[in-house]
C-alpha cells in the first residue's frame, strides 16, 4: 500500500508539473511576442506602456491586441485606432490596462498628426494613472505628452 502512494504521489506531481509547466510557457511566448511586436511599431522617442497588459489568456483580446498591433506595423494607424477602442468597449479591463491602450490610441494618432486627439487620450490616461497612483504610466503619458507638443 505504501508503494502505491508513493507511485501515485510522483505520477499526480509529474502531472501538475506538466499542466502548470505548460500554461506558464503559453503565458510567456505571448508576452515575449508582445514586446516584440511592440519594439517593431514604437518611435524610439516614443514610450510604449507594457505593464497594464497582463498576461492575456482570453483569445478574443489576444486577437484584437495582435490585430492592432499589426495595424500599427503596416502604418495603419486609423485602424489601429479602430482595433484599440473596440478593445477597450468590449472587454471589462482593469484601469492600468486601460491606461495602456490609451496610450497605444495616442501613440497612433500622433502617428498620423492628431495631435490634438492625442493630446486628450493622454490627458485621460494622465487622469486614470493618478486615480490609481500608477506611478508609470503616468510618467510615460507625460513623456509622450511632451513628445507630441514638441513635434
Amino acid at each position: 500500500m505504501g508503494i502505491f502512494l508513493a507511485i501515485l504521489g510522483i505520477v499526480v506531481t509529474i502531472i501538475f508539473a506538466i499542466y502548470y509547466g505548460r500554461k506558464a510557457i503559453t503565458r510567456k511566448t505571448f508576452k515575449t511576442d508582445f514586446s516584440k511586436i511592440v519594439k517593431k511599431v514604437v518611435r524610439e522617442e516614443i514610450e510604449a506602456y507594457l505593464n497594464g497588459l497582463p498576461f492575456i489568456k482570453d483569445k478574443d483580446k489576444q486577437n484584437i491586441l495582435k490585430q492592432a498591433f499589426k495595424n500599427m506595423e503596416n502604418y495603419k494607424y486609423d485602424s489601429a485606432i479602430s482595433s484599440f477602442k473596440d478593445y477597450l468597449n468590449s472587454f471589462t479591463i482593469s484601469e492600468s490596462e486601460r491606461c495602456a491602450i490609451l496610450n497605444f490610441i495616442g501613440i497612433s494618432q500622433s502617428e498620423i498628426g492628431e495631435n490634438l486627439e492625442a493630446k486628450n487620450t493622454f490627458n485621460e490616461m494622465i487622469l486614470i494613472a493618478k486615480r490609481i497612483n500608477d506611478y508609470e504610466a503616468l510618467a510615460v503619458a507625460n513623456g509622450n505628452m511632451g513628445v507630441i507638443l514638441v513635434y
